[in-house]
């Protein structure tokens, strides 16, 4: 007692029908790519104007830096000008052999400044790498 199945055609749909569904079909599609498309451009505005803060940043940052650099360096050449003085002064002394108590009160500063130099130095380099 089976009972057979019936097989159900489907309705027969007129060719213009179906182009007319296409073209909807295809218009939505455009649409939505169109829709994602400005999404995405509106996201990229934002990340130039992002981007554009970022590199002014920097280029004022840029400029800090070298105007803390030139005035390290003039530092620096007034110790080295200062300490030369003071070696001259100190050969000057050496060379008259005296034995006057500034003599040792010159070498200590010498001794300090020469340490100073070094290790000023020694940060500058350290801030280049």
């Amino acid at each position: 007692m089976e009972k057979k199945k019936q097989k159900i055609s489907p309705l027969p749909i007129k060719k213009s029908v179906l182009k007319t569904l296409a073209q909807n079909d295809f218009s939505a599609v455009l649409e939505d790519i169109n829709d994602k498309f400005t999404v995405m451009v509106e996201g990229l505005e934002g990340l130039r104007g992002e981007f554009y803060a970022f590199r002014d940043d920097m280029n004022g940052l840029r400029e800090e830096t070298r105007s803390n650099f030139t005035s390290v360096f003039e530092y620096l050449s007034r110790i080295d000008d200062e300490l030369s003085d003071i070696k001259k002064e100190l050969v000057k002394i050496k060379d008259e052999k005296s034995d006057k108590p500034y003599v040792k009160g010159l070498e200590m500063r010498v001794s300090k400044l020469e340490i100073e130099l070094a290790s000023i130095r020694n940060e500058m380099r350290m801030k280049k790498v």
